[in-house]
């Protein structure tokens, strides 16, 4: 939960709430959860992110989306394995995609102290801004 007030600062810090009145931000955040010290995105995690996607992208579309990671400051291995993950769900964000290109950015939060949850360092957040807070039919 902490991952996710995190991230909200980031969605806040890029003017990503844009929405109109009736839109909320139920539905716009997905976690990915990796294994320890791994890029790799589990089989399981690839297969919640696609419906996750595929079920916004059909309904309200997407506009841009959002990866957010955490790594500990100053080191270099946790900075490495959280780059390449946000890279590695950019990655699939894009092929999920398809044909409408949509830009992803990417945000890592560098941690000074440990999250209370430790588990944080292993997960990364996806946002996503609704292609209908554009046109404000959400």
């Amino acid at each position: 939960m902490n991952l996710f007030r995190n991230a909200l600062g980031v969605v806040v810090s890029f003017g990503a709430i844009a929405f109109a009145n009736a839109c909320s931000l139920a539905g716009l955040t997905h976690t990915v959860t990796f294994p320890k010290s791994s890029a790799a995105i589990p089989a399981s995690e690839v297969r919640g992110l696609a419906n996750w996607y595929a079920e916004l992208r059909d309904g309200m579309g997407v506009e841009y989306a959002i990866v957010v990671a955490v790594a500990a400051k100053d080191s270099e291995t946790s900075e490495s394995v959280a780059r390449d993950r946000m890279g590695n769900v950019s990655s699939l964000l894009k092929t999920l995609a398809g044909g409408d290109s949509i830009p992803v950015k990417t945000s890592l939060e560098q941690l000074v102290k440990p999250p209370l949850d430790l588990n944080a360092y292993e997960e990364v957040i996806v946002l996503t801004q609704p292609r209908c807070a554009k046109t404000h039919s959400c």
